[in-house]
């Protein structure tokens, strides 16, 4: 929500192990946490215990790149006399880690054919008018129409995903859309009514929600959901 450009959580961690390690979710925070960990064993003499994959609350729910950084373990004699001692040593590796990572260009968090989702494909969220921008759609939003589909039971049907500038300014867009920023979907899900859609969607942490009645096009209806600050349900709502 504050727009940070890196999250980093840092840790000591605890049982019976020994040495550092750095967690990440995402190819960008692959490359962050590779950054930190290489400087943590370059500056300490900790066992390196390497960079993993972590299916960690703080790492899946952000928009930035992000790491869990375990300093040391704690219930270790030799690591927690360098917890006690090296505290200024094990930030100043931090830092240096995150200043290696800006010196290169990280690798953006694209979702492949493969990893896009279980229920969706890139397809549903390329632009009308391009076919491009699968690369620029949020982890979160589809995150999120998974939830949704699984409390609808139904398949959700995605109408509007990403629009390129062109495209938007032809639909009549607004400049700021978050279409244009792969952060936005029109839905339908039409084995549910309207009403029971718009319970599902406001039951999740979507921060923008535009309810588009069947009056509003001749019996026809959509829902807009989108992550515009990451998915943490800072609400904005409005009606058609």
């Amino acid at each position: 929500a504050f727009k940070a450009d890196i999250f980093i959580s840092i840790h000591c961690n605890a049982g019976g192990g020994k040495g550092a390690e750095t967690y990440y979710s995402t190819a960008a925070g692959k490359e962050l946490a590779s950054a930190i960990q290489n400087q943590l064993i370059r500056s300490l003499p900790l066992v390196d215990r390497g960079i993993k994959t972590g299916n960690l609350y703080v790492l899946k729910h952000t928009q930035m790149p992000a790491v869990l950084v375990e300093t040391a373990f704690i219930d270790n004699t030799w690591d927690a006399m360098l917890l006690k001692e090296k505290e200024d040593e094990f930030a100043r590796a931090i830092a240096r880690g995150v200043t290696d990572y800006e010196m290169v260009e990280p690798a953006p968090d694209v979702l492949d054919e493969k990893e896009f989702s279980e229920h969706f494909s890139p397809k549903e969220f390329e632009c009308h008018c391009c076919g491009g921008g699968r690369e620029k759609i949020s982890p979160r939003l589809i995150e999120l129409l998974e939830e949704l589909r699984g409390k609808a039971n139904a398949p959700v049907h995605v109408n509007c995903g990403y629009r390129c500038e062109k495209h938007n300014r032809e639909v009549g867009g607004v400049a700021n859309s978050q279409h244009v920023k792969g952060t936005a979907a029109d839905i339908t899900i039409p084995q549910i009514s309207f009403v029971r859609a718009m319970d599902l969607v406001r039951a999740l942490p979507f921060d923008g929600t535009g309810f588009y009645s069947p009056l509003y096009d001749g019996g026809a209806w959509f829902i807009h959901v989108d992550c515009r600050d990451g998915g943490i349900g800072s609400h904005i709502e409005w009606f058609e």
